[in-house]
């Protein structure tokens, strides 16, 4: 229990048992992305785990999964979870910001797990993942990328005296390189949305806080962009339930997941796309799939033999350079 645990004492930190990895998976894209990410999980997960796609709910404002992507993570043994997000049920229009609520709503999907962990769904495990001890801390995230510094700069006062929490005294430094604004900002600890774990017996309740913070922030219009409301309000609800939490660094060995955010990432990155392309051989259904997507179609078409080719080709080319220089030091040294 928490109460009776600091998390100084290492004696008292134990590891955690059992993991559920949650994402959403929606009609568009992000199915694409989803079926990628489940199978780099089934693939690389090395611990006890459990596997849920979130399928946010209103489908007439959303849409549904095409039946050839829900057949495809049951076959990954992936459990697929409805989530029904009344944010965007209530609007009338649906506003592109409110589909980031809905990795709110996925830490209410039920599971077996003492750990849930969110991934956006445009994640990929790229190695072995066992388990580590620092998810034996209740709350863990990423620290918030400088873009998402910008809009509550010189607001967080306001922000936190708006959900009736006392702002934290830790300040946070930001480097920012960005034309029309400071060089550095100072923040509360300010955390990304794209990587959440929360024990699990948390979860629920850590849930309703967010959404009510998130609420708030946007109903008194303090933002200007409402892109990052459910970022700060992941922390305002950190603080307010007053969990210990461990900010993490996805750079650590022992945490092999890596935020590509779009195709053109994978294009360019040799590594990233040699994985895909072993993914998607590994299930044939992901090419008829991606077969039909604009974004995608480099991976299963012509083109990426042209890739490849490239890649062999800088390769040789490094190979000979490193050769003719390995010459050049001999022929000096006689």
């Amino acid at each position: 229990m928490i109460e009776s645990n600091d998390f100084t004492d290492t004696n008292l930190i134990k590891p955690v048992k059992k993991y559920a990895f949650v994402f959403v998976c929606q009609e568009g894209e992000l199915e694409i992305k989803s079926l990628l990410l489940a199978a780099s999980l089934k693939r690389f997960l090395k611990c006890d785990y459990e596997l849920i796609a979130a399928v946010p709910l209103p489908s007439e404002k959303m849409g549904k999964p095409k039946k050839t992507t829900i057949e495809l993570l049951k076959k990954m043994n992936v459990k697929i979870v409805n989530i029904y997000n009344d944010l965007i049920a209530k609007e009338s229009k649906l506003s592109i910001s409110l589909l980031f609520t809905n990795k709110i709503y996925c830490l209410k999907v039920p599971n077996y797990a003492e750990k849930l962990i969110f991934l956006d769904s445009d994640m990929l495990c790229h190695s072995d993942f066992f388990g580590d001890i620092c998810f034996s801390i209740p709350f863990n995230a990423m620290r918030v990328g400088v873009n998402g510094t910008i809009p509550p700069n010189g607001k967080w006062k306001q922000i936190y005296e708006a959900v009736g929490i006392k702002m934290p005294k830790l300040r946070i430094k930001q480097i920012k390189k960005r034309e029309g604004h400071p060089d550095f900002t100072f923040t509360p600890p300010y955390f990304n949305g794209g990587f959440i774990a929360i024990n699990a017996d948390l979860a629920n309740n850590f849930c309703d806080v967010w959404l009510e913070c998130y609420k708030k922030i946007r109903s008194k219009n303090l933002i200007a962009t409402p892109f990052f409301i459910e970022q700060i309000a992941l922390s305002l609800a950190l603080h307010k339930m007053d969990i210990p939490y461990n900010i993490l660094n996805l750079d650590y060995p022992n945490l092999p997941f890596f935020h590509y955010s779009n195709s053109k990432n994978i294009m360019l990155n040799k590594k990233l796309r040699i994985l895909v392309k072993s993914l998607i051989n590994e299930y044939p259904e992901l090419k008829e799939i991606i077969r039909n997507n604009v974004d995608w179609q480099f991976m299963v078409q012509f083109s990426y033999t042209i890739l490849r080719l490239k890649d062999i080709i800088k390769d040789f080319k490094l190979i000979i350079f490193g050769l003719f220089r390995n010459f050049r030091k001999f022929l000096n040294n006689l």
